[in-house]
């Protein structure tokens, strides 16, 4: 697995809570026992062969996709490989790079989420699970703010909804060349789905459940 971070997207966030998609979103990829190696997009997109090994692709901060961006999902794209397109990506221009149309609104709206396809292990935020954590019986147990959401079209499978309206939460999408999946929330790439998704693309998955970290380094395991 690899985890691409786009530099360039994360000054152009203003809300303090969407550091949870790479910096809260990394502890949860170390709690699901799945190696993976870090890179910055400017290295990936000046040398793409850089992942080319990878089966998993994750794509953290791509607020935009410019040119040698949209250039750099169809070069990764094929093998049956997965690309993961982490909360937020292309809302601030060319979102279809990611193969959703991806929709965002600064409403104030439920982050709550609820399973439609998937178990809730596999879909509830970190940032729902602290809010209830410290909130469990008041009005803050559910946090609210600017979301994005992707539009429900065909080929799109829902595999969770937020709770309020029923906008898709975490979506995938099934192709020929490679599988495609839209995390919605910040943070919301659970250790659990981080772990059957890699599984799935064939990447190498050394333990079954959450909680534990392995980093690897060629033959050398920890």
């Amino acid at each position: 697995v690899a985890l691409i971070a786009d530099e360039e997207g994360v000054p152009t966030v203003r809300r303090p809570y969407v550091v949870n998609i790479l910096r809260r979103q990394l502890m949860l990829f170390a709690a699901s026992g799945v190696p993976y190696d870090f890179y910055l997009a400017e290295d990936v997109l000046r040398n793409p062969s850089l992942v080319k090994g990878y089966r998993m692709l994750c794509f953290a901060h791509f607020r935009s996709f410019d040119r040698r961006r949209e250039r750099l999902v169809k070069e990764v794209v094929g093998d049956g490989r997965t690309l993961v397109f982490l909360a937020e990506a292309g809302v601030d221009g060319g979102g279809k790079a990611t193969g959703f149309d991806v929709d965002f609104t600064e409403k104030k709206l439920s982050h709550s989420i609820i399973p439609a396809e998937c178990s809730a292990e596999d879909c509830r935020p970190m940032m729902e699970g602290e809010a209830r954590r410290h909130f469990p019986e008041g009005p803050l147990s559910v946090p609210k703010g600017p979301r994005c959401t992707v539009k429900e079209v065909a080929g799109v499978k829902v595999l969770a909804r937020f709770a309020s309206d029923g906008a898709p939460a975490l979506a995938r999408l099934d192709g020929e060349d490679c599988v495609r999946v839209y995390v919605c929330e910040p943070a919301g790439l659970t250790p659990s789905f981080f772990r059957k998704l890699a599984a799935e693309s064939g990447t190498y998955v050394p333990v079954g459940k959450d909680g534990g970290q392995v980093d690897m380094n060629g033959s050398f395991v920890s």
